[in-house]
């Protein structure tokens, strides 16, 4: 009879510590805008400062640290509107890491036309480079992909930051 009590706890002790810690929310980086700069090819550039708060790596992609592949969004009269990705063609692109208690700067470039505020956003991913690409080449994410694929479920769709909307 204790036997099978203890197996009760230990298995709801499982279930409450599996909820707990799918429940605990790790904060992603942050994307702030500091300040309009002259760039010598473009002209007037934003600069937007991308900040990780948090304990751990987080990753994304770019082409250098301090080129990173970016959303842009306008708001206009008729309401938010996704641009698409601030680069033409993403290439030779790679995840590049931020480290626990770190910062970078990058410059986005206006777009011809876009007089509206404007906000921009980027996907992060939790872990280093190495770490990413051995989680999704791992066996478990292998099947999950080809359940999604067998059952007809979208593939989950990438949680992007976004950085306050910036006036002209």
């Amino acid at each position: 009879m204790i036997a099978k009590r203890i197996i009760l706890l230990v298995c709801v002790s499982c279930v409450l510590g599996t909820v707990v810690l799918s429940s605990t929310h790790k904060s992603k980086p942050t994307i702030s805008f500091v300040e309009y700069r002259n760039h010598k090819d473009y002209g007037k550039v934003a600069v937007f400062r991308i900040t990780n708060s948090a304990r751990h790596t987080f990753s994304y992609d770019g082409f250098e640290t301090t080129m990173p592949l970016y959303m842009f969004g306008v708001r206009t009269v008729s309401g938010w509107h996704s641009q698409g990705s601030g680069w033409r063609c993403s290439t030779g692109a790679e995840y590049r890491a931020i480290g626990p208690q770190t910062s970078v700067e990058f410059e986005v470039v206006g777009r011809r036309g876009a007089d509206s505020p404007f906000a921009v956003g980027i996907c992060f991913e939790e872990g280093t480079p190495k770490q990413i690409a051995r989680r999704k080449s791992s066996g478990l994410a292998t099947v999950g992909r080809w359940l999604r694929s067998v059952m007809h479920f979208p593939a989950s769709q990438t949680d992007i930051t976004w950085s306050q909307l910036i006036e002209l």
